[in-house]
């Protein structure tokens, strides 16, 4: 490309929420983007016509456009490569030079942009920049922007740009809290439907499917920690136990529903403790049934601090009361004498999770009970000794003193999710009242 020729570049018109970032007069300034709201579009605009109100018919931050020299930075090498492609899609071939090695662009005024990958500290040393986007900033490591990425602007006084979907508390999140008194600052939360090009539906399904956490951070761009509770008292339900027409049924009166108890899949689950210390987590043996459109019912709950030689009764118990389906139990107590003893007398036993599957930590393996609940088809038995506990041991989960009963209820709502509860409902799926 000659100095002489000139090229038409038409960039996209920038939704509300972009545009608002946009004509800040902010120098530095914190988006939280929920998935897919628009984030690196915005910034793409933002470096290439400049930001900020116009001052003598340009814009206060100056841009490529401008012949500012800037620098947009990534925390990953893949991330920085999504961010390179996007650049030169919305720029096309309105540049004098480029080089896919060192990933700079040169537009015909003398503006340039590099694409910099942070996960090498030394990345940054001895760059300097009129501008800096910080892309999915809340992945960075702490001192990443201000030993690294910081000083590139100094001598010039440049502008920042930090974009991200929030991932916990950590020192974005406090970033984002001072920037609210900082001279010079400015910060916004976008969740994802600010975004015209997203269905609401889509995000209504986000809300249905996804554990709670996960929906708020990821697409209402909330600030949300994993000590924070994640079951909420209001989605819990209620289900009884009737004989009707002579035979037993579960009554769910919040969905107006009602099944028979031989059309349900039944089984057990075991969480033991390992420790005869006084104050020693809780053995627990919960009893489920799952309903023909997979309703999840907690229908009996024994929670006692046994003995491990005590373990092997329990079950026996449970099983002899209720005559589940099959017997659940957690890989750390499946290799124990107690429940070896109970497989090699024919008790149909399982483990849970299954031989390879790969193991997460409680909140994570919770994810799937979260959902059943938020969706409204988690149940609990009414009026049952245990259901007091239980509640408040689920409602208080992951910051209470025991978590025993809520992993059992992990273990099963896991089962239900992966389809591999044994067995199978009499009635199709289409049926969903007593028969």
């Amino acid at each position: 490309m000659t100095t002489a020729e000139t090229v038409r570049l038409v960039l996209p018109v920038p939704h509300a929420a972009q545009r608002e970032v946009l004509l800040s007069p902010a120098r530095h300034k914190i988006s939280v983007w929920g998935r897919r709201a628009g984030k690196t579009l915005g910034a793409i605009i933002g470096i290439t016509t400049g930001h900020g109100p116009l001052v003598d018919g340009k814009p206060l931050h100056k841009g490529l456009l401008q012949g500012a020299k800037i620098g947009w930075f990534a925390p990953t090498y893949p991330i920085a490569s999504d961010a390179w492609r996007d650049i030169k899609l919305i720029l096309g071939t309105a540049w004098a030079e480029k080089s896919e090695t060192e990933r700079i662009i040169t537009m015909p005024g003398g503006g340039t942009l590099q694409v910099v990958s942070i996960d090498n500290p030394d990345a940054a040393r001895g760059k300097g920049f009129d501008g800096a986007v910080l892309d999915e900033a809340a992945m960075y490591g702490e001192d990443a922007w201000p030993m690294a990425i910081r000083p590139t602007l100094s001598d010039r006084q440049g502008w920042t740009m930090f974009l991200s979907t929030p991932k916990g508390m950590n020192w974005f999140q406090e970033l984002y809290k001072a920037a609210e008194t900082q001279p010079g600052w400015a910060r916004w939360q976008f969740p994802t439907s600010v975004n015209p090009q997203i269905p609401p539906e889509e995000v209504e399904a986000a809300r249905r499917e996804l554990p709670d956490l996960a929906f708020r951070q990821e697409y209402m761009a909330e600030f949300v920690s994993g000590t924070g509770t994640v079951f909420r008292r209001e989605t819990l339900r209620y289900c009884q136990i009737e004989t009707i027409e002579g035979r037993t049924a579960y009554v769910l009166p919040a969905a107006n529903k009602r099944y028979s108890k031989d059309l349900c899949r039944h089984f057990a689950m075991f969480d033991g403790a390992r420790t005869e210390k006084k104050q020693s987590d809780y053995t627990v043996a919960s009893y489920f049934a799952v309903t023909p459109e997979n309703d999840l019912l907690v229908l009996d709950v024994v929670r006692d601090r046994i003995p491990p030689d005590a373990f092997e009764a329990l079950v026996r118990g449970m099983n002899d009361k209720h005559t589940p389906g099959f017997l659940g139990f957690e890989p750390a107590d499946w290799n124990t004498s107690p429940v070896q003893a109970l497989i090699r007398q024919g008790f149909k036993c399982q483990k849970v999770p299954p031989e390879g599957t790969r193991q997460v930590d409680k909140l994570q393996r919770s994810e799937a009970a979260q959902v059943i609940a938020r969706n409204g088809k988690l149940y609990l038995r009414a009026g049952a000794s245990w259901l007091t506990e239980f509640e408040s041991e689920v409602c208080a989960f992951p910051m209470g003193r025991h978590d025993d009963q809520v992993d059992t209820l992990s273990m099963a709502a896991n089962e239900v999710t992966e389809g591999r509860v044994t067995g199978k409902s009499r009635a199709g799926p289409s049926k969903p009242h007593f028969y």
